[in-house]
């Protein structure tokens, strides 16, 4: 799986494919060939939310795969009862979930980093190394957070999708997201103070 340019830019995810059902009915008789054009059409997505669980390329690439290799494995037990694309993340979410412990080692350096309070960065002309010190410094605080208030916050506010989508990706109820949102929300602002 290739690296992304810079996951901060990438856009919110692709809601509609018309080209999945075609896939789909294609890949279920167990076509690599179908498979893989719906892999193309979903990987973008995919590896966007695997950044942002992980907050590292390498593990991103490593959930990513993942992934698709268990929704390769997965596909004839997929029964259309939400799209291609929700199911993926919640393989994804799970995934993500269960190797948390592995996923979530840091170096030395980015544990003292995680311990260190926040330092404002001067004012610069175009203002860009404090929102890029801002950005790092919530990237930081997010990997902090107990997984299903992470997983909740970003798929809400980094991919863009409804209280309902991410209830099926999570596999609860819309009010369980909100109640995660809502505490992931509050420790953020708790500990990044004036920097949100």
């Amino acid at each position: 799986m290739t690296r992304r340019e810079t996951p901060d830019a990438d856009p919110k995810p692709r809601r509609d494919h018309p080209e999945e059902d075609a896939g789909l009915g294609d890949a279920l008789p167990g076509r690599p060939e179908a498979f893989e054009r719906l892999v193309r059409l979903h990987m973008r997505d995919v590896y966007a939310l695997a950044y942002r669980l992980t907050g590292r390329h390498a593990d991103a690439d490593d959930l990513a795969q993942e992934t698709f290799l268990r929704a390769w494995k997965s596909l004839p037990a997929f029964r259309a009862e939400s799209r291609f694309g929700t199911w993926l993340y919640r393989i994804a979410v799970n995934a993500f979930l269960n190797r948390k412990k592995a996923l979530e080692r840091r170096t030395r350096l980015e544990e003292e980093a995680r311990d260190r309070p926040p330092t404002r960065v001067p004012e610069d002309p175009s203002g860009r190394a404090e929102r890029d010190e801002i950005r790092r410094r919530l990237r930081l605080e997010v990997d902090r957070l107990p997984p299903r208030q992470r997983t909740a916050f970003v798929l809400h506010t980094y991919q863009g999708l409804d209280y309902e989508t991410i209830a099926s990706v999570m596999e609860t109820t819309r009010d369980n997201v909100k109640v995660n949102l809502s505490l992931a929300r509050k420790k953020l602002r708790k500990r990044m103070g004036d920097l949100l």
